[in-house]
């Protein structure tokens, strides 16, 4: 990556006064949503929804959305792409994180947690299962729902130790790995660098907390393979092999996955031919069927 002409500061008060517009918001209660605002942290007041599966039943699985959207963009309620799962008997949770334009790491991981200790704490009163949980993220989402299920419940990010912050499986479509690697990895495929200081690979700054060329100690604690061992849930992971963001973040995070556990803890899918994430052919009725089945396996389901 080339050197920001500008040090960091100057780099986010210009990326303050440059945010892009916020993607569209869905109607919550147009789509069925039976909670809607569930506040599961008070410091900065997030919320998230939650929806019960089409077909009512016992101690349904949980499926926690984390959305995308660069860390510094996105909301709850700007996709409804995960609300295909309730039709497979999933009860979903749609979760808001603080934007990094505010406040970085390691603030987004420990909200994501929060939100998974919430939901176990309240899975009676709502009535899904608290021991069939899985994440779901999308993109700056995705690295989310990695760090979530990677670090299950060790006692990271200044959290509390007394409540279960666990998850049994995860899902991550083009997600961020590990940071560092991601202009390596363009150049082996012969990508052109970015020039834009407002696309992905210099936002990531505002999420690091500094310019990684200059702190590469930033990094590794964003980097979800850091904290695999042998306990790491299975991993459903899918990729565009066009996307702007490096397929091979995917390949080498997979194959860390099946040299700390066994090689079933991981199934990855490489789509060729689809790029960016608003790409159609990520969410085909193959691919959520797969990632259905994934999930099934994981719980048991038949």
């Amino acid at each position: 990556m080339k050197k920001i002409p500008m040090n960091y500061h100057e780099y986010r008060k210009y990326a303050l006064s440059h945010t892009p517009e916020e993607l569209p918001k869905f109607d919550a209660a147009e789509k069925g949503c039976q909670y809607p605002d569930l506040e599961y942290e008070e410091m900065f007041h997030n919320k998230l929804d939650l929806y019960l599966p089409e077909e009512k039943k016992d101690n349904a699985p949980l499926l926690i959305y984390i959305h995308g959207g660069a860390f510094t963009l996105g909301t709850k309620r700007c996709t409804t792409r995960p609300l295909v799962m309730r039709k497979y008997g999933y009860a979903i949770a749609m979760v808001e994180y603080t934007k990094a334009v505010e406040e970085g790491f390691p603030l987004q991981i420990r909200q994501v947690k929060q939100a998974i200790a919430f939901l176990r704490k309240h899975a009676g009163e709502y009535g899904y299962d608290p021991e069939k949980f899985a994440v779901y993220g999308e993109s700056a989402g995705g690295n989310l729902a990695a760090l979530a299920a990677a670090t299950g419940n060790e006692e990271l990010f200044g959290l509390p130790s007394e409540y279960d912050y666990q998850v049994q499986a995860a899902v991550i479509d083009f997600a961020p790995i590990n940071f560092a690697a991601i202009e390596r990895e363009s150049e082996m495929l012969g990508r052109t660098e970015l020039e834009d200081l407002l696309s992905p690979q210099y936002y990531s700054s505002l999420y690091l907390g500094g310019f990684m060329q200059e702190q590469p100690e930033l990094v590794p604690p964003t980097n979800p393979e850091t904290y695999l061992t042998e306990k790491c849930p299975p991993f459903y992971i899918q990729h565009g092999m066009e996307h702007m963001l490096p397929y091979l973040q995917a390949v080498h995070f997979a194959q860390m996955i099946k040299e700390k556990t066994k090689d079933e803890n991981v199934f990855l899918s490489l789509l060729p031919g689809v790029g960016g994430g608003d790409d159609p052919r990520y969410f085909t009725g193959e691919n959520t069927l797969k990632k259905a089945a994934f999930l099934n396996s994981v719980f048991d389901i038949r």
